[in-house]
């Protein structure tokens, strides 16, 4: 009987995650409902000297499907590879963008289940430019760890679904997080 007890205990400690949105206030902004929007794929994320491939179209995926929830499936595109401010800029522009989120993964962690020495998280920084003058409209960072150590089969990906969601919610009016 305490080993089923336990067993819950450890996989209700697997589920829990801690995620915050912080924002810039100078660069607080909603967009319109109309007008499409271009997502810059960013390049891959890392720690120490682990690299983690995959994460950046991880970053991706959570923005296009948060997105998508928010406004019509054909608004919302991504580019195919990472690129630089300018060229990014010009894809936006050549897909007829009104603005773009340019996602840049400043902390990524995945750790194998064997050995969860510590959480797993990631740190992503989001800025949404209006593609007319390129400048800064919202700027905010999402900060996701999970709160356990123990080795579960969670990946990092995993814990990005609602924060960014929150995130897509915000920007499009249509939640008090801004």
């Amino acid at each position: 009987m305490q080993r089923r007890y336990l067993s819950l205990g450890l996989l209700g400690l697997a589920s829990c995650n801690a995620w915050q949105v912080t924002q810039d206030p100078a660069a607080a902004g909603v967009i319109p409902r109309r007008g499409d929007i271009y997502i810059v794929r960013p390049v891959d994320g890392r720690f120490r000297n682990t690299a983690y491939p995959g994460s950046g179209d991880a970053v991706v995926r959570a923005l296009l499907d948060g997105l998508r929830l928010h406004l019509p499936f054909d608004r919302v595109t991504a580019g195919f590879v990472p690129e630089e401010p300018q060229a990014a800029l010009a894809s936006a522009r050549l897909r007829r963008a009104a603005y773009m989120i340019t996602p840049g993964i400043t902390y990524w962690v995945d750790r194998p289940a064997h050995a969860a020495f510590g959480p797993d998280g990631m740190a992503v920084q989001l800025d949404l430019a209006a593609i007319a003058t390129g400048a800064s409209i919202d700027r905010r960072t999402i900060s996701v760890r999970s709160r356990t150590m123990i080795a579960t089969t969670a990946h990092a990906w995993e814990l990005l679904p609602e924060p960014i969601a929150a995130y897509a919610a915000s920007i499009t009016g249509q939640s008090d997080l801004t």
